[in-house]
């Protein structure tokens, strides 16, 4: 999951493309292709992973 904290971009997450700014939150599925382009302002983001849940 990732927290934009400032700065503005678009992120593409498998298929879909979103633009992004200071308060967007990402979530992205384990192996899913993704990453942050056309970057307009510096991106400050917090990025967190947790493992998945298990039974």
């Amino acid at each position: 999951m990732y927290y934009v904290v400032r700065g503005k971009a678009r992120m593409r997450v498998g298929a879909e493309s979103q633009p992004v700014g200071a308060g967007s939150v990402i979530f992205v599925d384990a192996g899913v292709e993704h990453r942050f382009y056309d970057i307009t302002e510096d991106l400050t983001v917090l990025v967190f992973f947790a493992p998945a849940e298990t039974e």
